[in-house]
């Protein structure tokens, strides 16, 4: 059951994200947009949790019985990881990548590699400004936010 929650909610994700992204623009092949990315992102997602719902639908019943004894525990981090995801994707534009970034890396560092903060700070960083670096040469345009960082 808990399977066939999180496919739904993953859908229902990657629909919003698939809509968000066009806002921003696909682009065409030569010259590609920033909306590109996340709505290709959005499209795997959402192939991949509809093929798990598949998947989860056509178990039989005796399949059905052996459900982990764990519960919905082992869901938190995903949960996590997604609720996070989610709120990056709404507060992009009002923080600007970087300060939008920063700590949803940092935040997924944390929940899937638990290690001194300072390091997940630290690779967070850097990957952020790496990334920001790299769409710089590439010359795509990302949201500045209201703190206006960026150059």
């Amino acid at each position: 059951m808990a399977e066939r929650i999180s496919s739904l909610v993953l859908i229902f994700v990657s629909i919003y994200v698939f809509w968000s992204s066009l806002k921003y623009g696909v682009g065409t092949p030569v010259k590609p947009g920033s909306g590109l990315m996340p709505m290709l992102a959005s499209l795997l997602v959402f192939c991949l949790s509809a093929g798990l719902l598949i998947k989860e639908m056509l178990r039989t019943g005796r399949q059905r019985g052996k459900e982990d004894a764990a519960g919905l525990g082992r869901y938190a981090k995903p949960a996590s990881l997604v609720a996070g995801i989610v709120a990056y994707s709404m507060l992009l534009d009002v923080l600007g990548f970087i300060t939008a970034t920063l700590p949803l890396l940092f935040l997924m560092f944390s929940i899937t590699e638990p290690r001194k903060w300072r390091g997940n700070l630290l690779m967070s960083a850097v990957i952020t400004l790496v990334t920001f670096a790299f769409f710089r040469i590439l010359q795509v345009d990302l949201p500045v936010g209201f703190f206006h960082i960026g150059w």
